[in-house]
Order: structure tokens, then sequence, then C-alpha cells
């Protein structure tokens, strides 16, 4: 018994296919055997048909020896060239179906075309996918007819048809078109044409290649609305790699801190620091965002001239897909003006706003904390209180803006006379006992 692995069946065949034309080719040469023994046996030695068949004479026995030889190489040879040909058709059709395979694997849309009338040949299953079609209302068809709802093929100069270009000089091009699903749906597509050749050189076909696109050029428009915002907005917008290397500011970026865009790409956001917050400032900074969180504070920073400006800034990480970070976004607001404005809320809440000392209230406050402080440590605490005798006369006979003169000119006198950790404060009311 005989035992044949998988990869013995293409030989096994071959075989098969050999024997099965010797054996047929070695019946025919018997059968001739058998009917020039019987020509013999009739017409040219009256002798039987036994005696001819089993026992013909030398000069015959070899012609019809050569006879079955010749049938059995004939046979031999006849299986060859079945075996060969059944090889070529299973390798052609093997080819075949491994093209249409390719063909309508691919994910873009794929139609060939005569270039004759440019009416379609074959398309793929992604073609039928994106248009919406069946392939027999497609086979036969212009690609306008399917894709354009036209009847005829583009026309110059007001639609140009690069398929006609494809066709005239037999080049390759590629182009961005708009199609139309069955369904009406716009489909952006970018669109190649690649020409086929014959021996000759002359275009016979015309391979179409449609990739939909719509969704890019959505992402695309996006994209610049958001860039023409980051442009335009009034707000500070700064974008970093992982390491702190800016690689992007906005207009606003460089009208407020007077650094260039050239200035500031490739640096770090260090240019801009004051030295007014400390370490510990950006320690806090960095822990936030390097553990991937939103980090918002006020800074304090310089601009390239010096001067100081303050802006509410928030820092965003930005991860990929892998969790990992990637860039940091930075934007801010300048608040400047408005911390000026509650600077200046604050020392009119604070101070006298004629002469800048501390105001009654504010005197209260530190006077009772001082006291406080003086109990705990069990120290002394000194109060001085000043009057300016007869000041009333003053304003009766010079009038309220030479005595407001003469306050000014007392608070300087006292102002350089205390050290710098005395509180002096004018109350506007005498203080009671």
């Amino acid at each position: 018994m005989e035992y044949y692995t998988m990869t013995d069946t293409g030989s096994m065949t071959k075989k098969n296919t050999v024997n099965k034309a010797l054996l047929t080719f070695i019946i025919l040469g018997v059968a001739a055997w058998l009917l020039d023994s019987a020509v013999d046996a009739v017409f040219f030695y009256r002798d039987s048909l036994h005696g001819q068949v089993f026992a013909p004479n030398a000069e015959n026995i070899w012609n019809r020896l050569f006879t079955l030889s010749m049938f059995v190489g004939f046979g031999v040879y006849a299986g060859l060239i079945i075996v060969r040909r059944k090889k070529s058709e299973e390798d052609a059709l093997q080819a075949r179906v491994f093209a249409e395979t390719v063909f309508n694997s691919m994910h873009d849309a794929v139609s060939v075309l005569d270039a004759s009338n440019l009416r379609i040949i074959d398309v793929n299953d992604a073609f039928l996918a994106d248009l919406g079609v069946r392939k027999e209302d497609v086979i036969g068809r212009t690609c306008y007819e399917v894709t354009h709802r036209k009847s005829h093929p583009c026309a110059s100069p007001n639609d140009t048809c690069p398929f006609n270009d494809t066709v005239r000089f037999g080049t390759y091009s590629v182009y961005e078109h708009v199609h139309f699903s069955a369904s009406g749906e716009k489909i952006i597509a970018e669109v190649s044409t690649n020409p086929i050749k014959n021996s000759e050189g002359r275009v016979v076909q015309v391979v179409h290649v449609s990739r939909n696109i719509s969704e890019r050029k959505r992402v695309e428009a996006e994209l610049q609305k958001l860039s023409m915002v980051v442009e335009k907005t009034a707000d500070i917008v700064l974008i970093t790699d992982k390491d702190g290397i800016i690689e992007y500011v906005n207009p606003a970026f460089e009208e407020l801190t007077g650094y260039s865009s050239d200035e500031a790409v490739g640096n770090t956001p260090r240019i801009l620091k004051s030295g007014e917050q400390g370490p510990q400032f950006y320690e806090k900074l960095w822990e936030t965002i390097l553990s991937g969180n939103i980090y918002r504070d006020v800074f304090v920073n310089r601009k390239k001239n010096g001067e100081l400006y303050y802006d509410s800034c928030t820092i965003t990480p930005v991860v990929d897909w892998q969790g990992t970070i990637t860039h940091f976004i930075a934007t801010a607001k300048d608040i400047t003006e408005q911390k000026r404005a509650e600077q200046e809320l604050r020392e009119r809440a604070e101070t006298d706003y004629l002469t800048g000392l501390f105001n009654r209230r504010t005197f209260f406050e530190i006077l009772a904390s001082e006291v406080e402080r003086a109990r705990r440590y069990e120290r002394s605490l000194s109060l001085i209180m000043l009057d300016i005798d007869h000041f009333k006369n003053v304003n009766d006979t010079y009038g309220h803006a030479e005595g407001d003169e003469v306050l000014k000119a007392v608070s300087l006198v006292v102002q350089k006379s205390i050290r710098h950790t005395d509180f002096f404060a004018r109350s506007a009311k005498k203080l009671s006992n």
C-alpha cells in the first residue's frame, strides 16, 4: 500500500493523467493490431484471424510492433500535453482568482474603462459600496453616468476631463473630483487615472482609482477653522512638546510679549520668567501637568522689554492614543489691568486718599494684631497719637487746599522720622480715650 501526503496531490494528478492517456493509446494500438490482422487475414494471406493476430510473419510483426510503439509514444506525449494544458489552465485560474481577490479587497474604489468610449468594463466591491450601486447597473455605462448623472463625458473648458488627457497623452493623472452616490450623497474623491497600453503603445484601457476623502476634507475644514480661531483670538496660545520646547505661538503672544514667533519657537517659556515666583510654584506646575492633569494659575511674567505683566494661564497636557503625553497647550489671558485695578481698590480700601498713609480701619486692624502679638510674647507696645493744633484755623484762613498741603507735609516729616518697622496712619476723626 502506498501513502501520499497533501504535497503529492499535484504529482499524483499528473501521473493519473499520463496513465489515462497512455492506456487510451495502448488500446488504440491494440485495436490497430487487430484491424491490421483482420485485413491481412481476409485480403492478403487468406489465413485465419487467430493466426494473423498471434502468429504473424516477421514482416507483419515488426510493422505492428512499430505501430503499437508509436501509439504508446503518442499516448505518453498526449498525456504530457494534457497535463501541461491543465496546469496552465489551473495557473491561469489561480492567477485570475488572486487578481480578483486583490482587486475586490482594495479599500479604494477601482474601475476599468475602455479608452475608446470611456465605458466601464469592470469595477471592484469598494466602487459599488461607495456609490451604493449594483455591478449590473454599472457595466457598460460611462463613469459620468454613474458618478455625475451625466450622459456625456465632461468637456473643456468648463469641465475638464482628466480621462481625455490620460487617453490622449498616455499620462498618469491625480486630481480631486466630486462624485455623487446613488442616494445623492456628495462624495469628495481623490482620483488617479492610469493608462494601459497595448504592444503598439496605444492606450486601450484606463484604470480609475478613487479614494473617498470626504471625512478628511471635513477634518481639514475643521482644523482650518480652529487654526483661524487660534490665530485671531486675543488670548495667548502657546504649544510646546513634552520637554517644554515651544513649537507654536499665535500672534497675540507676539503682540503681548514682544517676542516674535521666530524668537520663541525652539526656546522654552522660561524666556518669560520674571523671578517673582519661586521654585515651589514651578515644581507644583510640572508635577501637575506631568501627571496628566490641567494646571491653572496666575503667572507674573516679563516681556521682552523687561515690563512685568500678569496672565491667567491654563496648561493642558495632550496625550496620544497610548496615553503618552506628547505636547502641552497653554492658553493665557492678559489680566494686568485687572490686577492693577484690584491693587488700586485694595490701596484705596487700606490707605488715606490724601496722604497715602494707612486709614482708620486699617490702623485698627494692625493695632489689634500688634496688641495680640505683644501680649503673646510679653513685649511692650508704644502708641503715639499726634494732633495738629489749630488746624481748623488753617482751613478757615487759607482754605482746604492749603490745609491738605499741611497734612501732606506733616505726614512726610513723620514718615522720614520713623523706622521702617513702625506703622503710621491718619485718622480723620479724633480717637476716643
